[in-house]
């Protein structure tokens, strides 16, 4: 009896090795993410848990949250977000970014980040005009267009720091 291999099976052989291969980088890619997962997790667990269930104990320090989430520092990670929110504040107060369509769009391309803003027909130099909601996003957009620490308006805009500091998980100072 003689073996022959035609194209067709040579074809076949390549498309379950490639498939293989492929398979396999998937799953090790998976296996990457489930990791690296710990600050997804945290989000997912301390951040945007229903506001009716109870802080889990992983969520009630920041020892609890390094040791649950594969290490994760939260401070550092709220001090990244507000570093990034600052300099998006600073484009916007010196001009740079005032039109609306180029703050969306450098929010797109993951160059900005949303920072609190007044709607556009509030006259920011008008203090006693301003309801006090709009007051608060005022305290927090010049908090980081001026400021270079984390404040009690600008935690209202972070949502790891909210969720930590209403929590009573984390003392940041104010």
């Amino acid at each position: 009896m003689t073996i022959s291999i035609s194209r067709i099976h040579i074809y076949v052989i390549v498309m379950l090795l490639l498939a293989g291969g492929l398979a396999g980088l998937w799953l090790s890619q998976a296996g990457l993410r489930a990791q690296g997962g710990g600050e997804s997790r945290f989000i997912r667990e301390c951040v945007t848990a229903p506001p009716e269930s109870a802080v889990p104990e992983s969520c009630r320090s920041e020892d609890a949250i390094k040791a649950t989430y594969e290490g994760l520092d939260v401070r550092a990670l709220i001090e990244k977000k507000r570093t990034r929110m600052a300099s998006t504040a600073r484009r916007i107060a010196s001009g740079e970014l005032q039109d609306p369509l180029r703050y969306k769009e450098c929010i797109a391309r993951g160059e900005c980040a949303e920072v609190p803003l007044l709607p556009p027909d509030a006259a920011a130099s008008d203090a006693a005009a301003l309801t006090p909601e709009q007051q608060q996003i005022s305290a927090a957009f010049w908090d980081l267009a001026e400021g270079d620490k984390l404040t009690a308006p600008v935690c209202e805009y972070i949502a790891e720091c909210r969720a930590l500091h209403k929590a009573g998980a984390i003392d940041f100072g104010f």
